[in-house]
């Protein structure tokens, strides 16, 4: 009910001119559908210009900022090295460059987890509207490219976290292709780190279906970047029709 709720007031959020709701309106939706933080459970007084953010005063401070300095390969904060990290320098990948918005940690760790694994819905958009501005300032002529979910979640309609956020860039005006398939393999969750990039390299495919080339520039949409099994396996089935450039672009790195 709470993430009912929740989902009503995002899509009031967007039902003015501005795209925000003035004062008045968001006094009358505090008294009839409170907003809650997520992360601490804490009513949310709304106030104009903070529409859709599912975190109070606080917690939203505890977000932390970009990292200044990163791997231009892998995407990890960089203290002592410069340019890429020494796994980056000894190691061959597929894909160019690896962007998260946060670490998997903390405040970011409890709002990854409460989307995925509690399946707050409410909190696509709110993935999306941060994505979106990475994106239109990095790279706007890039065409997403959504990591897909396993076959049996396809065939069962089960929500699916990772195209729930695509659509929501779909509805703001980004491309997004959905130009992969993943095969009848395990759960990368339930392996180990070997294990994974076994699992990984025979789990996905260039959808046979698509008469078209691939982009030629890729975001690689996923939620969370944790061996780099998914992406590796996701830009060779991509190299291999035609992409030239992949950002594999996460929620979180764990």
């Amino acid at each position: 009910m709470q993430d009912n709720t929740q989902s009503l007031m995002l899509s009031n959020d967007r039902s003015s001119d501005s795209g925000r709701p003035g004062i008045l309106a968001s006094l009358i939706l505090d008294a009839f559908a409170p907003h809650y933080c997520i992360v601490c459970g804490r009513k949310i007084i709304r106030l104009e210009g903070a529409a859709g953010v599912p975190l109070c005063e606080d917690c939203l401070e505890e977000l932390p900022a970009a990292p200044a300095h990163r791997c231009g390969i892998c995407g990890k904060e960089l203290f002592a090295e410069e340019g890429t990290c020494y796994s980056c320098r000894t190691t061959e990948r597929s894909f160019d460059e690896v962007y998260s918005l946060y670490r998997y940690r903390d405040t970011p760790a409890l709002l990854v987890r409460g989307y995925k694994m509690a399946k707050r819905h409410s909190l696509a958009g709110f993935w999306a509207d941060r994505l979106e501005a990475v994106i239109r300032e990095r790279w706007p002529d890039h065409v997403v490219v959504p990591v897909p979910p396993r076959p049996e979640k396809r065939k069962s309609r089960e929500w699916d976290q990772v195209e729930a956020v695509a659509a929501q860039l779909g509805k703001r005006g980004i491309c997004v292709r959905r130009v992969l398939l993943r095969l009848p393999n395990e759960e990368q969750k339930k392996l180990t780190r070997e294990g994974r990039k076994s699992n990984a390299e025979k789990g996905y495919a260039f959808d046979p279906s698509c008469n078209e080339k691939a982009p030629s520039h890729v975001l690689l949409l996923d939620d969370i970047f944790t061996t780099g099994a998914t992406a590796e396996a996701c830009a060779k089935a991509l190299r291999g029709k035609g992409s030239e450039d992949i950002v594999v672009l996460v929620l979180a790195m764990d």
